[in-house]
C-alpha cells in the first residue's frame, strides 16, 4: 500500500500562476532552523531544497521536511493576499501534509533516497502581478525540477522520477512548493 501511495505522492506545482497558488508548505517556523532543519532563508539551490525534503521524509522527520517549504513569514513578505487569496491557506495545508507522509513512511518501515535532479522550465512572476487573489510583493522565480528518488520497503526497491516546482521569493533562498 505504501509503495503505491508513494508512487502517486507528489513530494516536492505546474509552472504558471497555479504553481504559486499551491506554493509553500511547512509550519510557521518552516524555512528556517538548524539541527537537520532546512536552512534559515531557504536552500542555496533548488536541488538542495528537493534533496532536503526527500531525505527528511525518508527519515520520517515531518518538521525537517516542512522546513524546506516557505514559512508563513516568507509568504507574508512575498504575497499580499486578500480575502479571495487561497495561496497561503494552500501552503499551510501542504506543510501539514508532511506529518502524515512522514508518519506513514516511518510507520511502515519504508525509506526514500534522493538520486538526482535537474532544472527544467523557469517562470518569472513580476512584483505587482496578481494571481489567485494575491499580489506579488517581490519578484518570484519558479523552476520546474525533475528529480529521481528511490523508495524502499523491505527488499522491494522502486526508482521514481517526478517534476515539481521550487521557488525563490525576491532574494530569498529556494523553497519547495507542494507536498
Amino acid at each position: 500500500m505504501l509503495m503505491r501511495k508513494l508512487g502517486r505522492m507528489s513530494l516536492i506545482v505546474a509552472v504558471g500562476l497555479g504553481v504559486v497558488a499551491g506554493a509553500g508548505c511547512g509550519k510557521k517556523s518552516g524555512g528556517g532552523g538548524g539541527g537537520g532543519m532546512g536552512p534559515a532563508g531557504g536552500s542555496k539551490t533548488p536541488a538542495d531544497a528537493i534533496k532536503g525534503v526527500i531525505n527528511a521524509l525518508g527519515a520520517g522527520d515531518a518538521a525537517a521536511a516542512a522546513s524546506y517549504f516557505p514559512s508563513d513569514d516568507v509568504l507574508a513578505k512575498a504575497l499580499d493576499c486578500g480575502p479571495e487569496g487561497r495561496i497561503i491557506a494552500d501552503v499551510v495545508k501542504a506543510r501539514e501534509g508532511m506529518k502524515k507522509d512522514a508518519d506513514e513512511i516511518k510507520g511502515e518501515g519504508a525509506t526514500l533516497r534522493y538520486i538526482s535532479s535537474g532544472p527544467g522550465e523557469s517562470k518569472s512572476i513580476a512584483k505587482g502581478a496578481t494571481m489567485e487573489g494575491c499580489t506579488a510583493k517581490v519578484d518570484i522565480t519558479v523552476i520546474e525540477y525533475t528529480f529521481k528518488f528511490e523508495m524502499s520497503k523491505g527488499d522491494k526497491k522502486r526508482e521514481r522520477e517526478k517534476t515539481k516546482p521550487v521557488a525563490q521569493f525576491g532574494d530569498s533562498g529556494w523553497y519547495v512548493l507542494e507536498d
